[in-house]
């Protein structure tokens, strides 16, 4: 499944939530940090990569 950029923001603002409530499995918790990380470097990955197109 491919995400829009739209949501990948979504869900980085979900996971953020997600982290910071005080209740929660610690093992869940784990898992939201990791996704969260992988979620903001593709983000980061993806401002990297995009191409302006040059003038020749």
């Amino acid at each position: 499944m491919v995400l829009t950029d739209k949501e990948k923001l979504l869900l980085i603002r979900l996971l953020k939530k997600e982290k910071r409530k005080a209740f929660g499995i610690k093992e869940n918790k784990k898992d939201v940090q990791q996704l969260l990380e992988k979620l903001e470097q593709n983000k980061r990955n993806t401002k990297v990569n995009e191409v302006n197109p040059s003038k020749l």
